[in-house]
């Protein structure tokens, strides 16, 4: 396991080893909650309790964030520019606190699972030899998708359009709808063949009167 830079174990940093940890997790912790509220409003707008909750859960995990990174503002007793905009980027983008601390020296970072470490161009090579695996393997994954856009491209809008207009289950044609009883035109001969030619009788019988 990858251990601490040396130049960066100063007292601070080791005085907050433990919270970095605590509020990385919450950092991460809202990340997610925040994707699963997107997700919510883009599907189901009209449902507003849900979306109250969402948001609530959301400002009770920002609110430590805030603090945390107030307090470390304030400790670490760096008034310069570069710590101010970290502390507004903290504040407006909170998961940025995964890897941005509020209690890093000058040219060092906190990353999960490495802890403090000298931000140059070691640290960079490391990394991107860590990740390179697993964003190979992301990128196999997407793979089946474009494969089904490409050679199924018509069974997947037919069966998305489909999903989006089902049919009504006490929805009936319009013949049927016209003619119930779905005896047509010849339920009305009947009446037609009681009919006395000409008009009837009654007519008549009125003209010799």
């Amino acid at each position: 396991m990858p251990v601490a830079a040396p130049d960066c174990l100063d007292r601070i940093h080791l005085e907050v080893t433990a919270r970095e940890q605590v509020m990385s997790g919450l950092a991460l912790v809202f990340l997610i909650l925040a994707a699963v509220s997107l997700r919510h409003i883009e599907r189901s707008p009209q449902d507003t309790g849900t979306g109250d909750l969402l948001v609530t859960l959301l400002l009770c995990l920002w609110l430590p964030l805030f603090i945390d990174a107030l307090v470390g503002y304030w400790r670490r007793a760096d008034f310069t520019w570069p710590a101010a905009r970290r502390l507004l980027l903290l504040w407006l983008i909170p998961p940025f606190r995964i890897a941005q601390s509020p209690y890093a020296a000058e040219s060092c970072v906190w990353l999960p699972a490495l802890g403090w470490q000298r931000a140059d161009q070691d640290l960079y090579e490391r990394l991107e030899r860590a990740f390179s695996i697993p964003m190979l393997f992301m990128a196999i994954l997407i793979l089946p998708i474009l494969a089904a856009e490409l050679f199924w491209a018509e069974e997947v809008r037919a069966g998305s359009a489909g999903a989006r207009r089902p049919p009504h289950p006490g929805a009936a044609p319009a013949s049927a709808a016209r003619d119930p009883g779905g005896k047509g035109a010849g339920h009305l001969a009947p009446a037609r063949a009681h009919r006395r030619p000409g008009g009837g009788g009654p007519r008549r019988g009125h003209q010799r009167r």
